[in-house]
């Protein structure tokens, strides 16, 4: 496993703590829901049409797009950042 070292105090952790990792799940689990609600906002204004009387809302596909999108950006923003377990400082990696 990896290790970081805190660029203050020179403390060196280890990257995936379970604090680290819950805090990373939350924050992409909301990263997720937002992403799912701009994508029902987006895709209620539009259509998916396929032919002649054959169309649908885009409401659940935007929520499905939106919901990944959300997920993954968020998990890997969140990924960038630690923060050191024994001075507290938060830096980027």
């Amino acid at each position: 496993m990896a290790k970081i070292t805190c660029p203050k105090c020179e403390y060196i952790f280890n990257t995936n703590n379970i604090k680290s990792l819950l805090t990373r799940i939350i924050g992409t689990l909301i990263g997720a829901l937002i992403g799912a609600a701009i994508g029902a906002i987006i895709g209620g204004g539009l259509g998916i049409v396929a032919g002649p009387g054959c169309g649908v809302a885009g409401t659940i596909p935007g929520i499905i797009i939106g919901f990944i999108i959300g997920a993954l950006l968020s998990w890997f923003i969140l990924n960038l950042f630690r923060k050191c377990p024994e001075c507290k400082k938060k830096f980027k990696l």
